[in-house]
């Protein structure tokens, strides 16, 4: 993800070496840039977010930041732009800050053109337990860092947990024992277990494909993978009627489009997706592809 840079001048938490503030410096000899990136551009509702957050001195001064994540400024919007409010157990380490270490103001002295990471646990000062998109950007002092994105499926619901989804899922491999090299696709079948029809967004980037070796290591991404991976989960408005009790296909995922699966060896594969309706994730059954020289 590439990270935009924004630069500002003037004072940014700067602290002497005494713990006392510095007075404000001018454009022309001060200026930072903040920028930020995840690797968790989805992930289940119940999970950690952590944000990686890059301070760089773009001057020709050395000073003392004060970086600590309670100290930057947070913006969490929702889908529908507005602000998500803030975990209660950070509302008050907000009205405590001198018995919280996330606000201990520890100077770190930040050399020309050095620049720090810090590594942010967003969930713990924002909820953010409902599944949606939600834009994250981080301000110290004057600057704005870029904006990310991250999308919060809903949390998965074991068999027998007591929750009636509204579908179930079937997969099927076109070929349960295919060349290296060869196409690799697997059919995708849904049924609908509610009384009523039901219309089910089939786009590709509904679904999240879990695929690993017999080691237990996940498959790598190809480039297109990458891409596609950035956008799981979200949907695209491409509905599929589903008829009462009924089981439709939903098409053919061609698996060696987006994984290497180039190595012989059994692969096992299994895809889920959001049932909106219970907000939970469905789970299909699990399939295992052997991959021949």
């Amino acid at each position: 993800m590439k990270s935009a840079e924004i630069l500002f001048a003037g004072l940014i938490f700067l602290i002497a070496a005494n713990g006392t503030a510095q007075s404000v410096q001018t454009a022309d000899t001060t200026s930072l840039s903040v920028s930020i990136s995840t690797d968790q551009n989805t992930l289940m509702a119940g999970k950690q977010l952590k944000v990686n957050a890059d301070v760089k001195n773009t001057s020709t001064k050395v000073f003392n930041a004060v970086p600590e994540c309670g100290q930057f400024q947070i913006s969490v919007l929702d889908a529908k732009g507005a602000a998500v409010p803030q975990a209660e157990g950070y509302r008050q380490a907000i009205k405590d800050k001198s018995r919280n270490p996330t606000f201990r103001r520890t100077a770190v002295r930040l050399q020309p053109a050095e620049t720090r990471k810090w590594s942010c646990t967003v969930t713990d000062m924002y909820d953010l337990s409902q599944p949606g998109e939600y834009t994250i950007q981080f301000q110290l002092g004057a600057v704005k860092s870029n904006a990310i994105t991250v999308t919060i499926t809903a949390p998965v619901v074991e068999s027998g947990a007591g929750v009636n989804q509204s579908f179930s899922l079937h997969i099927e491999a076109i070929q349960d024992i295919v060349k290296a090299g060869s196409k690799i696709e697997v059919g995708i079948y849904a049924t609908n277990t509610t009384e009523q029809p039901k219309q089910l967004d089939n786009a590709l980037t509904a679904y999240i494909v879990s695929i690993r070796d017999a080691s237990g290591g996940s498959a790598a991404l190809l480039e297109p993978g990458k891409l596609w991976q950035k956008n799981q989960g979200k949907g695209g408005g491409n509905s599929v009627l589903l008829q009462p009790g009924k089981e439709a296909g939903l098409g053919l995922l061609p698996l060696s489009d987006f994984y290497d699966m180039a190595s012989p060896g059994e692969y096992i594969v299994q895809l889920s997706r959001a049932d909106e309706k219970t907000n939970t994730v469905v789970k299909s059954n699990t399939i295992r592809i052997t991959i021949t020289p």
